[in-house]
C-alpha cells in the first residue's frame, strides 16, 4: 500500500474532483435563474417578451446539464475500462456500494424518519389533525387521531 507523498493529498485530491464535477453544474443553476418581471413592468407587456427568453433559457440549460452528465458518465467509463484486472472488483463493489447506499438506504433512512417525526407530532399535538376534510386520502379516524 502506497502513502500519501504529501500530507492531505487524498484530501486534496476529493476536494478537487468534487469541485471539477459539480462547480460546472452549479455554475448552470446558477445561470438558469429566472429574473423577476414586477407587476409595473407587466403591464408595459415586458412578460410577452421575457416568457419566451425563460422557455429558451431552460431548453438550453437542460441540453448543457444533459451534456454535463454524458460527459461524466463517459469518463467514468473510460476509469473503468483502463482498470487493472486485479483492481476492478475492488472498484466494482465500491462503486455498488455507494448507489446502493445513495440511491436506496439513504432514501429509505430519511423516508422512515420523517415519518417516524410526523408521528410523534401528531402524538404531541392532536389539534393537527382535528377538522381535516381528508381531501388527500388520509383517514386519522381510524388511528386515534380524530
Amino acid at each position: 500500500v502506497k502513502s500519501a507523498s504529501i500530507p492531505g493529498e487524498t484530501t486534496l485530491i476529493g476536494i478537487v474532483s468534487s469541485v471539477a464535477v459539480k462547480g460546472p453544474l452549479a455554475a448552470l443553476n446558477v445561470a438558469s435563474l429566472r429574473a423577476r418581471v414586477y407587476e409595473r413592468r407587466r403591464a408595459e407587456g415586458q412578460t410577452l417578451v421575457q416568457v419566451p427568453i425563460w422557455n429558451c433559457k431552460a431548453i438550453l440549460m437542460w441540453c448543457l446539464r444533459f451534456a454535463w452528465t454524458v460527459l461524466c458518465a463517459a469518463y467514468m467509463m473510460l476509469f473503468f475500462a483502463n482498470l487493472h484486472k486485479d483492481e476492478a472488483p475492488k472498484w466494482v463493489e465500491l462503486l455498488s456500494a455507494v448507489l446502493l447506499y445513495k440511491l436506496v438506504v439513504g432514501p429509505a433512512v430519511w423516508a422512515i424518519c420523517l415519518t417516524c417525526l410526523v408521528d410523534v407530532a401528531l402524538c404531541f399535538f392532536p389539534d393537527m389533525v382535528r377538522g381535516q376534510d381528508g381531501s388527500l386520502g388520509v383517514c386519522y379516524s381510524a388511528t386515534g387521531f380524530s
